[in-house]
């Protein structure tokens, strides 16, 4: 078999899962990365104190990401 043959066996195979099953796949694999870290060792490390002051209110986090998302997109 050449590489080129070999080569169009995962490609075919990854455009049927994506084109046949795009969402059910994105939120099945989302679930199992979730499951892993929240159940793993992982998921029981704290990223601050408890009793520590938050430095933002939420409605600042979210117009962080709002304007991270916008730069991304204007990059890329």
């Amino acid at each position: 078999m050449s590489p080129n043959s070999l080569q169009k066996i995962p490609t075919t195979a990854q455009g049927y899962i994506i084109n046949r099953f795009g969402w059910y796949y994105l939120l099945d694999v989302s679930l199992f990365v979730a499951f892993c870290i929240i159940f793993s060792p992982i998921g029981k490390n704290k990223l601050r104190k408890p009793a520590k002051k938050l430095n933002f209110i939420l409605l600042s986090w979210f117009t962080m990401l709002f304007g991270a998302d916008m730069d991304i997109s204007l990059v890329f």
